[in-house]
Parts: C-alpha cells; structure tokens; sequence
C-alpha cells in the first residue's frame, strides 16, 4: 500500500483508514505549523493597523497601549525601565521613548527604588488607567463587530488556544531551535 500523499509505502497493519505515511503526516503538520505562524503574523499586522486607527482618537499608538495594558494588568506593580523593556521586548531606547512619551501625559510615574534612589521605578497613574478603560470601551464595538459570526464556545476555545501559545512562547522566550539548512 501507498501513501496518497508521497507514495511511499506505509505499514498496511495500521488500517485501512490510514492512507498517509508517516513521513507525509510530518510533512502535514509541518506546513500547517508554518501556515499557522504566517497566519499569526498577518494578523497581528492587521490587528496592530486597526488598533492604531481607534487609537488615534486617544493621541495613543499601539506600543504606547501595550506598555499602559502591562501596568493595568496588576495596577500595583512596579518595575525599572530595563524590567519593562525585557517583558516588553522592546529595547531600552525605545521603551525610554515610549514611557517618556506616557509620563508627559500623566499615564505613567515614577518612584526612587529602595536601595538605590537611582533606580526608579515605574508604575501608572489613575489617569493611566483611566485611559486604558476609554480605549477598552472605544474599541468595544469594533471587537462586536469581528467577532460577530462567532459562537461563544468558538471564541471560548479560541481564547484558550491562543492563551496556551503565548504561554509557552512566554517561557520560551530565548530557546529558539536553530536548524542546519
């Protein structure tokens, strides 16, 4: 028997339902694997354009709602600039840029650290995160309106997949697999 897919012979004693070899199966998820990543990035391109644009009414760009959304998540937390540029994954002139661009406004503040008064330390403001509750409201209707077609349990088991994903992307932050070509 013959793999309809490379046709190469596979293991009869598997069944007749099984017409892949194992070899095409790899090749399957292999190219779903990739499909997957590429999807991903499309998206997220997408994604970050149509935030920008109802983010624009705010005076606030994408990186500048992400770093506000990192604080809201735990409004307690506090961290140095090199902290939030690691989590952030944004380098340290960079997020300065960002985080001074939030100070001036008032959505982020500072503290001197305990030990050493040099190392300051970051944390947002009321005004901080009453301006993440606006945009959350303004974008409201627009994620309604994407998600519209989709059942509850879709986007339940959606949610939960993509949650998966950026957990093991998070503690797999610097174990990339580099592969002879």
């Amino acid at each position: 028997m013959f793999c309809n897919n490379c046709r190469s012979p596979y293991n009869s004693r598997i069944g007749a339902e099984a017409r892949t070899c194992e070899r095409s199966s790899s090749v399957q998820r292999q190219q779903l694997e990739y499909r997957i990543t590429v999807l991903l990035g499309i998206i997220q391109q997408l994604q970050t354009t149509r935030h920008n644009k109802m983010l624009r009414q705010f005076d606030l760009n994408r990186s500048q709602f992400s770093v506000l959304c990192h604080f809201a998540l735990q409004p307690a937390r506090q961290c140095t600039i090199s902290q939030l540029a690691e989590v952030m994954e944004i380098n340290q002139p960079g997020i300065t840029k960002i985080v001074r661009k939030l100070m001036e406004r008032g959505f982020i503040d500072q503290t001197e650290g305990d030990r050493d008064r040099r190392k300051k330390r970051l944390f947002i403001t009321p005004a901080g995160l009453g301006i993440v509750e606006q945009c959350q409201r303004a974008v409201a209707p627009d994620n309604a309106y994407c998600f519209a077609g989709w059942a509850h349990e879709e986007l339940a088991g959606f949610e939960s997949s993509l949650d998966k994903l950026k957990c093991w992307l998070d503690t797999h932050r610097d174990d990339i697999l580099d592969h002879p070509r």
